[in-house]
């Protein structure tokens, strides 16, 4: 039924001609909430709109693909369902590599029942397509002929730069660095180059409407400062690491009203599971699979991003595919080691004569 109900322009240009992001020049009659936001922006978008002139704290890319869904099909959630069982193939291909064939299955099936992944199918959040473009970029970074394939990286790392914040564009070049490091890539220093400058193409692409307009380079430079600042000041009393408090509670604090904990309806008891999995593999198995090191050195980061800004529940699943990698790769570890151990003791046991 959600899927059939189509995107509203007339009213949602209303709603938010009178919304908070109007305020003061204009009569507050209420909130815009985010996934009408994108779907509106992403119909302006796909329209010739400036992306700097509504919702610009959010990078265009996923909300062009909301546009055109609009276009095509009346609403934005067909495209919501392409990102999601793309993650899930995707994450089956990189789980592959690391468990086979058969236990590779596990990690999809793990996010397919997720209520945080099962609600982004169903609201047109930008979060389902970032996790796409991570993951896709991840298949990059996981290949043995990465040093060949530079340019594709650098446009997949453009596209996730664009598809949500440019901050995981930013984070995202960090991991890039510490695998590179990690594996000892020959020459890292002018493959970054390359594969930085593809990236660095790829997103000043995604911003054409932009100069079109008639915008120069020093007013995209502006425009990402302010986009900065507004993330800078916006609640900077709010704590610190409060996604560690939702992985193993369930419950989160607000910015809002009383500033109290209130709990997540997606919440999911596989979280703290993989999290304590995720330590596990660090302190046992870090060099035991090159792959799973990358997969580490994103939780790692992209924890940390979270744990040091305001947060929603739904910033979390982006990790939760390596997550839940991680935790299907040290369960079958400890269950090969079990029955390694099980093996000698049997063979221990001295024979009757």
């Amino acid at each position: 039924d959600l899927y059939r109900q189509r995107f509203d322009q007339v009213k949602w240009q209303s709603v938010y001609d009178h919304s908070q992001y109007c305020v003061p020049n204009c009569e507050f009659r209420g909130n815009i909430d985010d996934p009408e936001l994108y779907s509106l922006a992403g119909y302006h978008f796909v329209k010739g709109a400036d992306p700097s002139q509504i919702n610009p704290e959010v990078q265009p890319l996923t909300k062009y693909f909301f546009g055109l869904s609009i276009l095509w099909f009346g609403t934005a959630l067909p495209v919501q369902l392409i990102f999601g069982v793309l993650s899930l193939i995707l994450l089956y291909y990189l789980g592959r590599h690391i468990l086979g064939d058969y236990l590779a299955l596990v990690p999809p099936l793990l996010l397919l029942i997720d209520p945080l992944f099962l609600d982004q199918l169903i609201r047109p959040f930008v979060d389902l397509s970032l996790t796409f473009w991570i993951l896709l970029y991840l298949t990059f970074l996981s290949s043995s002929r990465y040093q060949a394939h530079w340019w594709w990286g650098g446009v997949v790392l453009g596209a996730l730069s664009l598809s949500k914040s440019f901050s995981y564009g930013l984070l995202f070049s960090l991991i890039t660095m510490v695998i590179f490091y990690l594996q000892k890539t020959q020459d890292s220093s002018r493959l970054l180059l390359k594969i930085f400058g593809i990236a660095l193409a790829t997103y000043l692409a995604g911003y054409l409407a932009f100069f079109v307009r008639g915008n120069s380079i020093s007013d995209f430079i502006l425009l990402h400062y302010q986009i900065l600042r507004l993330y800078k000041d916006y609640v900077p009393e709010y704590p610190k690491g409060e996604i560690i408090r939702l992985i193993f509670s369930g419950q989160w604090r607000t910015w809002w009203g009383d500033k109290g904990l209130i709990p997540s309806p997606f919440y999911s008891y596989a979280w703290p599971l993989a999290l304590l999995a995720y330590f596990g593999t660090i302190l046992t198995h870090l060099r035991q699979h090159h792959q799973i090191r990358i997969h580490l050195v994103v939780i790692t980061i992209v924890l940390l991003f979270i744990s040091s800004r305001l947060m929603f529940p739904r910033y979390l699943l982006p990790a939760l595919p390596s997550l839940y990698l991680v935790l299907v790769y040290l369960l079958h570890t400890l269950l090969n080691l079990l029955q390694l151990s099980h093996g000698r003791d049997i063979r221990s046991i001295p024979k009757s004569q």
